[in-house]
């Protein structure tokens, strides 16, 4: 009641101070409208002058309703504002001065009025207040006796609770504190203590998954530097081997370009080489008839040789016929010689009768001497004519045997000629291929000039990104490097710090490995541990064979071992959380099922469509699985297979 009195007053006090406001605004109206010498604006004014003096009316009836309870003079209220408005109505409708003095003097009585109800309605709050501080003095005494039972009440709960709350923390709230203020500052190595489930052991797991997880970050992160500086060292080496590429290209493009040019040359002397062929083989082709007709000359010639051996040698047997003749007439000689001597010698007996037939005697024997010597000199020169006519048939047959060999010689030549017209004749076509392939060698030269000088823009579009992409590798790298040493900032188990540190190797060893096993993977569930660390293993195993040998063959026995190995370990841990129990188990099942079923779709993709992007894809699900797997689902079992005594 006394609150709705408190709120019924202001609202009258708020509504007052409108009316003021329209009292104001009327009187600014009735001003303008003296002033104004234009007709619609007077019109205007008397139209919103209307509507104001009807809004004070229901201001008037509304803070009449909420004073009902109050003493307040609100009905002298109520008659002002009737005059008023009244007075208002005929001042705008008359416009006379006498009209607008007779308003004034009611608007002054209006002021009045309202400041005589602004003071009843002050005195009207203050005798409200002493009333109401009364109410409010009698109501906080019963209140403060109800605030001392509820205090104690109160003190019971707290005492209850903070003993509760004890029990939860699992230590007073001062090693709590101290607990959370080191997990907050990035310390990690704090260990699980207090009894289980309260908040100082989950503190102490917390830390420890934290911790872990914290490795497992470190680990990615400084592995990732290390593989950010061996690529900043193989972008370096690419630029180089750009640059050069493209010094090479350029050079290639020049020395392809000279090639091209030779090429060029080359067909224009083929094609001169194959018209003088043409001209040489002409010129064989004649050497070749010519040669025909010597080898027929020779032939005639040999055969007219060979006739005149055998006229020579019918000569020479008719030579010795004369040699018989001759050897008659020499008998013949020397018996004609005998019977001279012989008729001499009878006529020296005869005397002087014998002595003519002496002078015959004489004369037959002189002619037989004389037949002698004839017949002397004609065998004299019977065997000089036989001496010639054996050495003229010598000669005959040297010649003819010279002259077969000449023929055969020209023979030979003639083959020799039509083997050089058919040589000749075949490096005529083997020219026109030279120049037609030279041709064509010129062409594809030009495209090669073209290819190369492209490869030179490209090397260079190459090595100019290569150039960027070394800055973006210097800045991964800068950034790898303040991701380490950020985690740097956290402290860790010395254990779990140094399993990290110890296997950090140097940026350009040969080590072959995508996931790395530490001991923040560690569960403390050995046969778990075991297998899981059996999969890293299996995971590096595959990751090795594609880097060596990215083939289906050399990786299908890696592939299928590990996946075959990844579905025992899920059977095997399936198995232990049922054992102990696990009360998450169906959820954890559903995440082994949705493995199984990825898994068994990316191995079918490997098997069945090898690529390196689809084995890069089944080794990097595998490894971030294996990562997330162990850093969140799996230590949650940790405590209930512990407590089940599970090892």
């Amino acid at each position: 009641m006394i609150v709705d009195n408190l709120k019924a007053l202001a609202d009258i006090q708020m509504q007052l101070g409108t009316l003021d406001m329209y009292h104001e605004g009327l009187r600014g109206l009735v001003f303008e409208v003296r002033a104004t010498q234009l007709t619609s604006r007077r019109n205007e004014l008397l139209e919103e002058g209307r509507k104001k003096a009807a809004l004070m009316n229901s201001l008037v009836q509304e803070v009449k309703e909420k004073a009902q309870f109050t003493k307040l003079p609100l009905h002298g209220l109520d008659t002002s504002i009737k005059e008023y408005t009244l007075s208002f109505a005929v001042a705008f409708e008359e416009q006379q001065s006498s009209s607008i003095d007779k308003f004034l003097s009611e608007f002054e009585l209006l002021e009045t009025h309202m400041d005589e109800l602004k003071s009843a309605l002050l005195n009207y709050s203050n005798d409200v207040n002493l009333t109401n501080l009364e109410s409010i003095r009698s109501t906080q005494r019963y209140f403060e006796i109800i605030g001392m039972a509820i205090a104690l009440l109160c003190a019971l709960l707290i005492w209850r609770a903070i003993v509760s709350i004890r029990n939860m923390l699992g230590a007073d709230p001062e090693t709590i504190i101290k607990r959370v203020s080191r997990i907050q500052i990035g310390d990690f190595t704090i260990e699980p203590r207090g009894p289980r489930e309260s908040i100082r052991w989950m503190l102490g797991e917390t830390a420890k998954g934290l911790a872990s997880v914290m490795a497992a970050i470190y680990d990615t992160a400084d592995e990732q530097d290390k593989r950010t500086k061996r690529l900043k060292l193989s972008v370096t080496q690419t630029a180089e081997g750009m640059g050069e590429v493209h010094q090479n290209a350029e050079q290639l493009a020049t020395a392809v370009r000279q090639m091209a040019s030779t090429v060029a040359e080359v067909a224009k002397n083929t094609e001169m080489a194959s018209a003088k062929s043409i001209e040489v083989k002409a010129h064989a082709q004649k050497s070749e008839q010519s040669a025909m007709h010597t080898i027929k000359l020779i032939q005639a010639m040999a055969t007219e040789i060979q006739n005149s051996v055998s006229a020579i040698n019918q000569l020479n047997e008719n030579s010795k016929q004369i040699y018989s003749i001759l050897d008659v007439i020499a008998g013949i000689s020397d018996q004609t010689n005998l019977l001279a001597l012989n008729a001499a010698i009878e006529s020296a007996r005869a005397g002087e009768a014998g002595r003519g037939f002496s002078v015959v005697a004489d004369e037959v024997r002189s002619l037989a001497a004389k037949t002698n010597e004839a017949t002397n000199s004609i065998r004299h020169m019977i065997e000089e004519f036989s001496k010639g006519t054996s050495y003229a048939v010598k000669v005959m047959h040297t010649t003819r045997e010279k002259s077969e060999t000449v023929v055969k010689n020209t023979r030979e030549l003639n083959e020799g000629l039509v083997t050089i017209a058919d040589d000749i004749e075949q490096l005529s076509d083997i020219n026109a291929q030279i120049a037609t392939a030279a041709e064509e060698q010129s062409i594809v030269a030009d495209q090669v000039a073209k290819n190369v000088v492209r490869v030179a823009d490209i090397a260079q579009d190459v090595e100019r990104n290569a150039g960027k992409d070394l800055q973006r590798v210097v800045e991964m790298t800068y950034l790898s490097r303040s991701l380490v040493q950020m985690i740097d900032r956290f402290k860790l188990p010395d254990a779990l710090f140094s399993a990290i540190k110890s296997k950090e190797n140097d940026i350009n060893s040969d080590v072959m490995e995508i996931a790395t096993w530490h001991n923040g993977f560690v569960l403390g569930i050995p046969s778990i541990d075991k297998q899981h660390k059996k999969l890293f293993e299996l995971i590096n195993s595959i990751y090795a064979t594609l880097l060596t040998s990215p083939t289906l063959d050399a990786s299908k026995t890696s592939v299928q071992e590990c996946v075959a190995y990844v579905l025992k370990q899920l059977s095997d841990e399936e198995a232990l959380l049922k054992r102990a129990n696990y009360k998450s188990f169906d959820r954890h099942f559903v995440i082994h099922e949705k493995l199984r079923a990825d898994l068994n779709t990316l191995s079918k993709k490997v098997l069945t469509e090898f690529s390196d992007e689809h084995m890069f894809e089944l080794i990097m699900f595998l490894r971030n699985w294996l990562i997330n797997h162990i850093l969140f689902s799996d230590r949650r079992y940790v405590g209930t297979l512990t407590a089940q005594g599970i090892s």
